[in-house]
């Protein structure tokens, strides 16, 4: 009878300790999903901000009116054809930023004298 006791009360205590290891687990559990649920949540915050900032930066526009003489030249070169003309600026900047408005205008104008010897 003691020994049934004894045994009652080892069964007891593992079952306790079942309970106490399947509660810790689920709270760890729970610990981690709110981990993963903050990181998320700050991870969309920051792309949020990086696209607000990104939509606040100005617009690059070219000017059309730098120098009268290269802006002649190229309008020259294309006939009158003003869109063109811008066209090809913009392109020249989008390929090479960073870079000054005389040095888009000298480049267009490189690159069709190019175009035109081959």
């Amino acid at each position: 009878m003691n020994q049934d006791l004894y045994l009652s009360k080892i069964n007891y205590q593992l079952a306790v300790g079942r309970i106490e290891l399947s509660i810790f687990k689920l709270i760890l559990l729970i610990m981690i999903n709110v981990f993963i649920f903050v990181f998320v949540a700050v991870l969309l915050f920051l792309t949020y901000v990086l696209c607000q900032q990104i939509k606040q930066q100005p617009r690059f526009q070219p000017r059309t009116k730098l120098d009268k003489s290269l802006d002649q030249q190229l309008l020259t070169m294309l006939g009158g054809d003003r869109q063109a003309a811008l066209r090809l600026l913009r392109s020249a900047c989008k390929n090479n930023p960073g870079r000054s408005y005389l040095w888009y205008h000298e480049k267009v104008i490189r690159d069709l004298s190019r175009d035109r010897r081959y």
